[in-house]
């Protein structure tokens, strides 16, 4: 495992070499498609480009599917502040350090998060 700080400066752990990655920011699944396909394991339900990506849908920017993205059990999970919700942000960060506990982490956190309520 490997040491990084995130652009917003939070410490997160990584492989070496990352596997399995999650996008739900556009322009980076487009980029992550491009260049190491074989990777990008979901994508936003919107992502467009490349026409021929063929990955499992997480909805929307703004109205992930926090359950799908876990049950994936990627390495990276990528998203931003611009575009994704502070809450989404902070759970997929939760998922991410507690590994293989993921699922349980999710839906704990999406339940308090949501006071309760499933997710449209």
């Amino acid at each position: 495992m490997t040491g990084y700080a995130d652009y917003a400066g939070s410490r997160l752990r990584a492989r070496a070499v990352v596997g399995r990655v999650v996008s739900v920011v556009p322009p980076l699944t487009e980029a992550i498609a491009f260049s190491c396909p074989e990777k990008l394991v979901g994508a936003r339900g919107w992502c467009t480009h490349p026409a021929e990506l063929d990955v499992v849908r997480v909805r929307s920017t703004k109205n992930p599917d926090l359950e799908a993205i876990g049950r994936l059990l990627s390495d990276l999970a990528v998203a931003n502040t611009e575009e994704n919700r502070t809450v989404d942000i902070d759970i997929l960060r939760a998922i991410r350090r507690h590994g293989r506990d993921r699922c349980s982490v999710l839906l704990r956190l999406g339940k308090h998060t949501t006071n309760g309520r499933s997710s449209p």
